[in-house]
């Protein structure tokens, strides 16, 4: 029998119909905490199914336990089993792609369409390098321009557009919409003594790499037809979720591990469970995010 201290048996106190916010750092034991929340969630519907002969019993119903990396929802997968004490059919623990990806796959089988793909790196790196070699594209003549043409065949530049690629699709923006909005804020950046707004020279260069989205996102769409980035596929979910209908139902508690690296993608596809009645659980430790060196937001836990 595994033994908790007082902050631990606290966390293991709340409220399982409410939101849960649990900071620990690492080695505090944290992650255990999720475990047994897990296993004791796993019991408890086990029984309520078995005492009331619930038919169509399902217990990815119940509890959806997520985290960013594959080899942490290994170690989390293990260690449910491990307290369990044997192998469980369905998957508690996965990682947010692999959710959105089946939940996606279940509603394109229920339509009789096929399942999505996930676009690899090295596909969407292609449909860059050839679109901005495209001499009948005035939007990858602008950013040959502006940036360099030796510079835009880099990898680097390519990792900057799927990276940039990726924020749109997490915030939900429209490539062209994004671009006017970043050029009126350098142009209002002349009329204040203090401003956030990028300077004439950079506003130029986002809003070119903005413009060379929409023409790579068409390229994909020939060369790779239904096939999504993990950003694509995370906003696909999340909207799925929400326009989904009374039969929908999602799992009762989402538990989520290392909740301190999520991005804006993973957190609009679980607000879209919490809006469908999920309960949310986060487990992390904002001091140690390295997701905020790339921009994100680290809220979530603070």
């Amino acid at each position: 029998m595994l033994s908790f201290d007082p902050s631990q048996l606290r966390a293991l106190a709340l409220d399982r119909a409410g939101h849960a916010r649990v900071l620990g750092a690492p080695g505090s034991g944290k992650t255990s905490v999720l475990i047994e929340v897990a296993v004791g969630e796993i019991l408890a519907a086990t029984e309520h199914a078995t005492r009331s002969g619930a038919a169509g019993f399902s217990l990815e119903r119940e509890l959806l336990v997520l985290t960013a990396d594959r080899r942490a929802a290994g170690r989390l997968r293990s260690g449910i089993e491990d307290r369990l004490g044997r192998p469980i059919e369905s998957t508690p623990a996965r990682t947010f792609t692999a959710f959105a990806f089946g939940l996606l796959a279940r509603e394109a089988a229920s339509r009789g369409a096929p399942a999505p793909r996930l676009l690899t790196g090295t596909a969407h790196d292609e449909a860059i390098s050839a679109t901005v070699e495209d001499p009948a594209l005035p939007a990858a003549a602008e950013v040959r321009e502006l940036i360099g043409a030796e510079a835009v065949q880099s990898p680097a530049f390519r990792a900057e557009l799927r990276e940039l690629a990726r924020i749109v699709d997490d915030f939900g923006w429209d490539p062209a919409a994004l671009a006017q909005r970043i050029v009126e804020a350098a142009r209002s950046r002349a009329e204040e003594r203090i401003s956030r707004a990028p300077d004439a020279a950079l506003a130029a260069r986002w809003t070119a790499a903005l413009r060379l989205l929409v023409p790579v996102e068409q390229r994909l769409a020939v060369e790779h037809p239904g096939e999504r980035s993990a950003s694509g596929l995370l906003a696909a979910a999340a909207r799925s979720v929400r326009e989904a209908g009374a039969e929908f139902r999602a799992p009762r508690i989402v538990l989520v591990d290392d909740a301190q690296d999520l991005g804006e993608g993973q957190l609009a596809l679980l607000a879209a469970l919490a809006d469908r009645g999920s309960r949310i659980w986060v487990f992390g430790d904002p001091d140690i995010a390295t997701a905020a060196f790339h921009g994100e937001s680290t809220e979530v836990l603070s």
